[in-house]
């Protein structure tokens, strides 16, 4: 199981953007297998492109990347600068045990963090019930 992820090979990844202004996100999941939760902290994302196909634009607050899976939207910069911002991976550690444990790992782009929740569960209903609480 992979023990920690990458944004634009890093994992504090600084990016300085205007307040406002709106900008084209291109993510691409060069994984093999584990897939990823991604997400800007307090924005939300207008998707505009899957795997090379323009779409009607969509919004999201998150997306779900799977390996080999490209994204593009556009990400408007709040008018607020009084904080910083993360944009946040999270990878999907589902299947890579053959026990039903349940761990969110994050990378987090501007805080550099990196955080790991453990819940242990008996059957696959307690399992679901403990990923979503994350």
């Amino acid at each position: 199981m992979p023990q920690s992820a990458l944004i634009n090979d890093t994992q504090n990844l600084a990016v300085k953007i205007q307040p406002g202004k709106t900008y084209l996100v291109r993510m691409i999941n060069i994984g093999a297998f584990a897939a990823q939760y991604v997400w800007f902290e307090g924005h939300t994302m207008r998707v505009v492109e899957v795997d090379g196909i323009y779409t009607e634009p969509m919004e999201a607050e998150m997306i779900y990347l799977t390996a080999a899976q490209r994204y593009s939207v556009l990400l408007t910069a709040k008018n607020d600068t009084s904080s910083n911002f993360a944009f946040v991976g999270s990878m999907d550690e589902v299947g890579f045990e053959s026990s039903y444990i349940c761990r969110s790992t994050y990378a987090k782009s501007r805080l550099g963090s990196l955080r790991r929740r453990t819940c242990r569960s008996q059957s696959q209903r307690d399992w679901l019930a403990c990923l979503r609480r994350y």
